[in-house]
């Protein structure tokens, strides 16, 4: 075994930009991932999880004889990391014999993976495409039965011929990879239609086309229903419909939207759909509804007291038809009404949704159980398709014969979709309306958000469009291409992180904790529980075995729990934290370090009215807990990577400053005996170690809203290889002090870098800094600017300040000339390029910024250092709109300089920076 004391090539170095590349073009794949197998939230990428256990394995090779053989070796080691992080190498079989032969020569043997918080499998899943034999384990029985298909189940049946009897007979060997079971689920999900139209079909009508649209039958995709509630006004008392947007379809050709009617004798709204005209605006608005027949206003409050009362109703506002060559969308008929209401279940879910839990908002509506979340025809049709999945189980094991195994990964397949027709066909699946192509359902549980829609689309189970058995079928079997296909033993089991070894075992150990308040993965994970317990809960008992998902040792169940207050939750968290990287600490092997994947930013949480706290005290970040459980079982951070895990295409990401990376701490044991240092010297070797990091990471182009986050780890670096740091009167600095210490040297130092920057732009940053864009006296200008070695008057001939009846305003981006031309500018500033930059990529686009860095050459690159300085700025200061320019300008670059490069013709292999 190698010796503990070597590092490994984590420690040294990463291909961080390949990697990150790789990460961006997955997020942007949407088929053949785990994610289509079944929903989980904030998976991280195949391609970085492979890339990092490979070198978190591997030794760097800083102990060859010379220089030169050293950088080969690495450079060799690097290359190799950057083909496995990329999603089209995943089954390339020459290069994983490559990468696993390496990791063999560096630690002696393939050991046992270990991740106590598997989620949605990723770190397990590739760990054993590398090799290694892994322990998935996690609290969350969902989380384990997906893990368990991806990596127990069906990896050693990728070549298994179909048992089913259509295919069985006449399969040809040597077909695809896992050709024959994507064959038995497919016939197996087809005998299950067959009895879903059997005994659901009178609940599934089909629509008349009027002939003005072609005439005769079609096919309803989608039922589009709307909440009503009694209108408070006692002289009216109408059944006032609560809708966002009457607007069914605005594709060019097929525009469609819903007309209210109002009845005044039965004081109920009717609807009929029209093609032509505009749409009429929604009722409901963030501050509240109102009543379309008296027009008065209606208060959430009164909304959720109808829920509450079970007052709050729905009504069908129009049909989503299947027509010859398009979608259709037509006028509800009383006949599609009674056939949704006729339906009575034979089966509900009685299980209660939590009183008050993280991400969920529908409570005060009347919606307490999980039945609430599903119409009768929806709950029908999901009871009827458990049954039957539980019906076929027996007809499979019967034709499995006697590998019970094989058997059940089909039915696992099977309940998995079962799992999507829940998530695409509930009363929370919004009707996404696109500017071209079909409107459609949007599934409800893809964001850990469970909140209200008014207007709702209820998916036919019977047909093949959104929410249907068989478009859900197809969803799971695409995520094969991502499943390796080997023999390596592998378990994902059911238990608690926090649960020590018993035995003498040593794993190789790399997680994915849970992010302190950001989701609460037991309560969300409890609607798709419910079903798969009833579909395939006796086949996997020791996973199912409970009526809910377990709550009590969840670490963030106490957390958005309106009777637990933030300080006592943060505790509980903390503890929990504490003892499952206790239990890591004693099972590790020494040679290896750990990798913890985090994503939090250091900002404290802002708590919607729907999860308030009591404020008794300030809450804890997420940074601080993950740290603070670290330190306190012993481990000290020897390395700290910047990974670009999240999609900037996730709704939370969209129009906002969200973090777009996870910060991979590698840790190591920290060593008995470790010494103590005073805050002082602490504080010299912060100012000593970071402005060297922070270097590092901007030449990554890790974006200005990860920044502070990424700087994190250099910093704990220092603070967690020591014992104790001790401040003036001998306690000792705590893991929040640290930060604030770490942020305080993170604002110097971008402060030191202005002195990179020339005099007009040194004024600016200042002048920014006290007024952003508005305006300001011109005396205190003309003081600023004699300190900084320059005038109004030059600043106002440079072109981006304007002065004016005794005030002074920099210009907006937006207000620049459009003539400008760097080439012929006298007086060219930091400040001026950056602010240009922002106006023609916004206007035009990479392309058009990619032009303008061409003419600026060498003054670009420290302008895009000046971006950094000026979002810090903006965060401080809460100007978010401007925090976005600069954020954007930042992480536009790579491909900007791309552009660049592809402009001059250099060969990206062959080019540095061109800036």
């Amino acid at each position: 075994m190698a010796s503990s004391s070597k590092k490994k090539l984590i420690e040294v170095a990463l291909p961080l930009d390949a990697i990150n590349k790789a990460a961006a073009k997955e997020n942007n794949v949407h088929t053949g991932l785990p994610s289509n197998l079944h929903t989980w939230w904030s998976r991280k990428p195949l391609g970085i999880a492979r890339a990092m256990i490979f070198c978190s394995l591997v030794d760097d090779p800083c102990d060859l004889s010379s220089s030169q053989d050293i950088e080969a070796k690495r450079s060799y080691l690097l290359s190799l990391a950057a083909r496995l992080a990329d999603m089209d190498n995943s089954d390339d079989e020459i290069l994983l014999s490559e990468a696993k032969r390496e990791i063999v020569a560096s630690v002696g043997e393939m050991s046992r993976f270990w991740d106590p918080f598997c989620g949605g499998g990723a770190l397990p899943l590739e760990a054993l495409r590398l090799g290694l034999s892994p322990i998935a384990a996690d609290l969350n029985p969902v989380a384990v039965f997906i893990t368990r298909v991806l990596i127990d189940l069906a990896p050693k049946y990728a070549f298994r011929r179909p048992i089913n009897p259509s295919d069985g007979t006449h399969f040809l060997e040597g077909g695809a990879k896992f050709e024959g079971l994507k064959k038995d689920v497919e016939h197996y999900a087809n005998a299950i239609h067959k009895k879903l139209v059997e005994r659901l079909q009178e609940f599934y009508p089909s629509a008349d086309i009027p002939k003005k649209l072609g005439g005769g039958k079609g096919d309803v995709a989608a039922w589009i229903w709307a909440r009503v509630v009694q209108c408070p006004n006692p002289s009216c008392r109408a059944q006032a419909p609560l809708v966002n947007k009457f607007v069914l379809s605005t594709h060019k050709g097929n525009e469609a939207h819903a007309v209210p009617l109002y009845n005044s004798d039965t004081k109920s709204f009717s609807f009929t759909v029209q093609q032509s005209g505009s749409a009429p605006a929604g009722t409901v608005t963030r501050t509240g509804a109102k009543c379309l027949a008296c027009n008065d206003p209606i208060a959430f409050e009164h909304v959720r007291s109808e829920g509450v009362a079970g007052r709050l109703g729905y009504e069908l506002m129009a049909l989503a038809v299947e027509g010859r060559l398009k979608r259709l969308y037509l006028s509800p008929t009383e006949a599609h009404r009674r056939s949704a209401f006729a339906c009575v279940p034979t089966w509900v879910p009685e299980t209660e949704l939590p009183e008050s839990a993280l991400g969920f908002r529908v409570q005060r509506y009347g919606i307490v159980k999980h039945k609430d979340l599903f119409t009768n025809r929806q709950l029908t049709s999901l009871a009827t398709l458990s049954d039957a999945i539980v019906e076929m189980g027996e007809e499979i094991r019967r034709d499995a014969k006697d590998d019970i195994a094989y058997g059940n990964l089909i039915q696992s397949f099977l309940a998995l979709s079962l799992s999507r027709v829940a998530q695409t066909n509930n009363a929370l699946v919004r009707l996404f309306v696109r500017t071209s192509g079909t409107s459609k359902g949007t599934p409800a549980f893809d964001r850990p958000i469970v909140s209200m829609a008014w207007e709702f689309s209820e998916g036919n189970i019977l047909g093949s469009s959104v929410g249907s058995w068989k478009a859900a079928v197809k969803n799971p079997l695409t995520a094969l291409a991502s499943v390796p296909s080997t023999n390596i033993p592998a378990q994902a089991i059911l238990r608690d992180a926090t649960t020590p070894w018993h035995n003498n075992e040593r794993f190789v150990v790399s997680t994915d904790p849970p992010y302190f308040d950001a989701i609460g993965y037991a309560d969300l994970s409890d609607f798709f529980y419910i079903w798969l317990r009833r579909a395939i809960g006796s086949t996997f008992p020791d996973i199912f075995g409970t009526m809910l998902a377990p709550k009590a040792g969840d670490l963030t169940r106490d957390l958005g729990r309106r009777d637990v207050t933030k300080t006592r939750a943060s505790q509980q968290f903390l503890e929990r934290l504490h003892k499952a990287f206790s239990a890591v600490r004693n099972s590790i092997r020494d040679d290896i370090p750990v990798t913890v994947y985090y994503a939090f930013k250091q900002a404290e949480v802002e708590l919607s009215s729907d999860t308030d706290y009591e404020a008794d005290a300030p809450p804890s970040t997420g940074w601080e807990t993950l740290l603070e459980g670290l330190f306190t079982s012993g481990f000290q951070i020897s390395g700290t990577w910047p990974l670009r895990t999240e999609s900037a295409n996730r709704l939370r990401a969209i129009g906002s400053n969200a973090l777009a990376s996870s910060i991979v701490l590698v840790c190591r044991p920290r060593p008995i005996g470790a010494p103590v240092r005073t805050r002082r010297q602490f504080l010299n070797e912060l100012k000593e170690e970071l402005p060297n990091a922070l270097r590092y990471l901007q030449e990554c182009n890790i974006a200005p809203v990860d920044l502070a986050q990424a700087a994190i780890g250099p910093g704990m670096a220092v603070y967690t290889k020591y014992s104790q740091v001790l401040d003036a009167d001998g306690r000792t600095l705590s893991i929040r002090d640290a930060l604030a210490l770490i942020n305080l040297a993170l604002d110097e130092t971008l402060a030191s870098q202005e002195g990179d920057f020339d005099s007009d732009s040194r004024w600016a940053l200042a002048w920014f800094e006290q007024s952003g864009f508005t305006e300001g006296e011109y005396g205190v200008a003309e003081i600023l600017s004699k300190a900084k070695n320059t005038s109004v008057s030059g600043l106002v001939h440079a072109g981006f300040l304007v002065s004016k009846a005794g005030k002074v305003r920099l210009l907006r981006p937006n207000e620049l000339a459009e003539s400008w031309d760097p080439s012929t500018d006298t007086r060219l500033s930091s400040w001026e390029v950056v602010h240009h930059l922002i106006r023609v990529l916004d206007a035009g686009g990479e392309s058009a910024a990619a032009s303008l860095v061409a003419k600026l050459g060498a003054h670009a690159e420290v302008a895009r250092e000046l971006a950094y300085r000026l979002y810090t700025m903006c965060e401080r200061k809460k100007r978010a709109t401007e925090a976005l320019a600069y954020n954007g300008l930042v992480q536009s670059w790579p491909e900007i300089v791309r552009l660049v490069r592809e402009a001059r013709s250099i060969p990206m292999d062959q080019a540095e920076l061109p800036l």
